[in-house]
């Protein structure tokens, strides 16, 4: 940025350098235009002048030849005020040039420090590089683990398809053993169904047999009646006539025939039923068969179940195993990822400190630019002020030189000064003129040398250019490196993601399970809900509890308190009150005692005078003592009754303490039952916290790495959407600047050009001029000494003057145009009649 800006600047000044040359020659331009123009009108009424000039008008072709020299004075007058801006452009190009010396020891400067922040980054870039080695050391790490949980998991998915194999046998035992219990079910049900029909049969012949039993019952019956009536026809035969024996007999044979039929079908039934027993038995061996067989089945298919089912655990067991390794390393690999991705995120905090100072440093680039292009500025006014001044002075020098030698013109004219003052005169023009011309090729070095260090610049912007295209080239190669980088990240993170859904799918089953565990733990939490609220509804009957023994004891510290300081004031009032009273009795009692002394020494004084005064000084002795002891006991007992009241005090305290020790003891329980109470619910709290971040510790995983993926995409597509932009941005500016460059170039070429062609076309004119002035001298349209001139007078004189001057001006003029030009052209005779140029 700082190069960008360099280069913009210089190519600023340059820019400026040439729109004040292109202000200078377009100025010139106008002003060429202006002395063509009046070239142009000075031709035309000198045409007109030879058309309509009589023989002896030659008094006004000299005020024609004084009004050309006078145009003449002005065009160089006016080339006088250019050489002044081209002056002035020179040194505003020295200027310039020192400013562009300076912003070059400048640009060496920043270059320097760019070069030294330049190694910084590359230090920098190599300890990222190395600790990008061991970024990539710890991902091939990771990787390695992830080939071994990939190894796992194969062997894991080995281990289901295992189960998957015993699953599905299992089921196919389990759906033949269903189709055999349906077949066994409906074979049985078929023999049921055939037993029952037997039994069905079975009945019937048995009721058939007992109808052949009830017959046979009956056939007999029949036959003892028949041979009952035998018997009595055999008794009632003695005394029967031979009439009977016939009917006799007939019955007889009826009934031996009913009785023989009886038998037979008797015989018949019973080997009816004797076959449908044995029908029956062979059915219910059958049946027999068929249960073993089906019981022999059932317990064939109930060991292959528990056979599959030992089996079945077994492989859970594996898979168990399996998915708690696959945890370990996944979680290995996670901290490992954890670690990486903290990595990135210092390497990114990095980054964006060194953006950071880099926009710092920028911003304090750009203060010091805006500092110096100000400077810069102050001191290209200032100059342009001094040059201003300079060419003020100058113009008014060149104006009073040109006064100096019109009136020396006048003065030769008017006859007043001699030949040699005219040469010194002449000869102070020329050096005049060449210290113009000797300036003017100064300043057209100078110029040069302008235009060559502006090259120089130019040529240093391409460097900076190609400085900043290879910077940008290396921005591109790190950027490639980066994204480089980024893919393989992204490939990583891919790999990674996709051991992130497999494990996943692991997870399900596991969160299936952890959500039955987490029901369990959700009856025991209601359950610990419902103990807590108990504890909550007991925890606010001990605060009721609390609150008002707190409120009772307060109560009795109150009134504790309020019958202490009012049993303390009592006894301080009575103490004081006694104590004045004491004080009142001592005082009482001193004054007896002093009068007592008095009267002690009044009787030890008179106690010559008699016993009687001995007896009262021994009374009033007595009385003192009497008073002593009175106040002594009356001491005691005020100190008696003081320390029982302060008994009393420390009786109540010591109630108040018992009291608050209670109450501290109670709210202690308190809080110990709460704070088992809230580890109960803490530990049920952790278990439920623990089961729930097993359960979303995957899917966590997951979405953490699609969110570093989708960062580290969004941020190489950020890096790389900015370089292009940086890119294209640079290339349009530095277009933009050789463009404008270009045409300003092309511009300063064309109106050199137009400059030199018009130049050019009014030498020619004027050149066409001296030679048709020449032709009329040599035609005698015009003498140049001798009678003419002294006929002519005075005017005469003035037009010699003024051709001589005009010859000086042209001689002059064609110095100048060399210069202007650069060419070289041919020397011009000089027709002046007493010039002595020798041209």
């Amino acid at each position: 940025v700082a190069k960008d800006v360099e280069i913009e600047n210089v190519r600023a000044e340059a820019a400026a350098v040439k729109a004040a040359l292109d202000s200078a020659e377009t100025k010139a331009q106008k002003e060429l235009e202006a002395a063509r123009a009046e070239a142009e009108a000075a031709r035309g009424e000198i045409e007109k002048a030879r058309e309509e000039v009589p023989p002896t008008a030659a008094a006004e072709k000299e005020e024609a030849l004084a009004a050309k020299d006078a145009e003449i004075e002005r065009v160089r007058s006016e080339a006088e005020a250019v050489k002044v801006d081209l002056d002035a452009a020179k040194t505003k190009a020295e200027a310039l040039e020192s400013e562009l010396n300076e912003a070059k020891e400048g640009t060496s400067d920043r270059v320097s420090e760019l070069e030294e922040q330049l190694s910084e980054k590359e230090e920098e870039a190599d300890e990222a590089k190395s600790k990008l080695e061991e970024t990539e050391k710890q991902l091939q790490a990771a990787k390695d683990d992830l080939a071994r949980a990939e190894e796992i998991e194969e062997r894991m998915l080995a281990k289901e398809e295992e189960l998957g194999t015993a699953k599905a046998k299992a089921a196919d035992a389990l759906e033949k053993e269903t189709e055999a219990k349906e077949n066994a079910r409906s074979e049985l049900i078929e023999a049921k169904e055939t037993l029952l029909a037997k039994e069905e049969e079975l009945a019937a012949s048995r009721s058939e047999k007992e109808e052949l039993e009830s017959k046979l019952v009956e056939a007999e019956n029949a036959a003892t009646e028949a041979v009952s009536s035998v018997a009595a026809a055999v008794a009632s035969a003695a005394n029967a006539a031979a009439a009977s024996d016939a009917a006799n007999t007939a019955a007889a044979s009826d009934a031996a025939t009913k009785a023989e039929s009886a038998s037979g079908q008797l015989l018949m039934a019973e080997s009816r039923i004797k076959s449908l027993e044995s029908e029956l038995d062979k059915s219910r061996a059958d049946l027999t068969s068929l249960q073993e067989e089906f019981q022999s089945k059932l317990h064939t298919m109930e060991q292959s179940k528990s056979k599959s089912s030992l089996r079945e655990e077994e492989l859970r067991s594996e898979l168990d195993e399996a998915k708690k390794e696959l945890d370990e390393e996944l979680s290995v690999g996670m901290t490992k990822q954890e670690g990486l991705e903290t990595e990135l995120e210092e390497a990114q905090g990095r980054v964006m400190e060194l953006e950071k100072e880099l926009e710092v440093q920028a911003k304090e680039m750009e203060e010091k630019m805006e500092t110096l292009k100000r400077g810069k500025e102050e001191e290209m006014e200032a100059a342009r002020k001094a040059l201003a001044e300079e060419a003020e002075k100058a113009k008014v020098e060149s104006v009073a030189a040109a006064a100096a030698a019109t009136e020396a013109a006048v003065k030769a004219k008017e006859g007043m000064v001699d030949a040699s003052a005219l040469k010194e005169a002449q000869e102070k023009a020329e050096a005049a003129a060449t210290e113009a011309i000797a300036k003017l090729a100064e300043m057209t070095e100078k110029s040069a040398n302008a235009e060559k260090a502006a090259s120089e610049s130019k040529e240093k912007a391409d460097e900076l250019t190609s400085e900043l295209k290879e910077t940008a080239q290396k921005a591109e190669a790190a950027a490639r490196e980066a994204e480089k980088a980024a893919i393989e990240s992204s490939e990583a993170t891919a790999a990674l993601t996709k051991k992130h859904d497999e494990a996943l799918k692991t997870a399900e089953e596991s969160s299936r399970k952890l959500t039955e565990k987490v029901e369990g733990l959700e009856a025991a939490v209601n359950e610990q809900k419902s103990a807590k609220a108990a504890l909550e509804k007991e925890k606010e009957e001990l605060a009721n509890e609390a609150r008002r023994y707190e409120r009772q004891l307060s109560l009795a510290q109150h009134e504790s308190e309020e019958g202490t300081s009012k049993a303390l004031k009592d006894i301080e009032d009575k103490y004081e009150c006694c104590i004045a009273d004491m004080r009142e009795e001592l005082s009482e009692a001193r004054e007896g005692i002093e009068s007592t002394k008095k009267e002690l020494d009044e009787m030890t004084a008179e106690k010559a005078e008699g016993d009687d005064r001995t007896k009262k000084v021994e009374e009033a002795k007595r009385k003192a003592d009497e008073l002593s002891g009175t106040l002594e006991a009356e001491k005691s007992a005020l100190e008696a009754k003081v320390g029982g009241l302060e008994s009393k005090l420390t009786a109540t305290e010591g109630a108040s303490s018992v009291a608050k020790t209670e109450m501290d003891e109670t709210l202690k329980k308190v809080n110990e039952e709460l704070k088992a109470y809230e580890e109960g619910k803490a530990g049920l709290d952790a278990k439920l916290k623990e089961a729930e971040a097993k359960a979303s510790e995957a899917a966590g995983a997951r979405d953490e790495a699609l969110v570093s993926l989708n960062a580290a995409t969004a941020e190489r597509e950020g890096l790389t959407s900015k370089l292009e932009g940086t890119e294209t941005e640079f290339k349009a500016k530095n277009a933009e600047l050789e463009t404008r460059a270009r045409e300003a170039e092309e511009r300063g070429l064309a109106a050199a050009k137009k400059a030199e062609r018009e130049r050019d076309d009014l030498k020619l004119k004027l050149d066409k001029t001296e030679k048709e002035l020449r032709d009329r001298i040599a035609l005698g349209e015009i003498k140049g000494s001798g009678g003419a001139d002294a006929a002519a007078g005075p005017a005469a004189k003035k037009a010699r003057a003024a051709k001589a001057a005009e010859a000086q001006d042209v001689t002059a003029s064609d110095e100048l145009d060399l210069d202007l030009t650069g060419k070289k052209k041919e020397n011009v005779s000089c027709f002046a009649a007493f010039c002595g140029c020798g041209k």
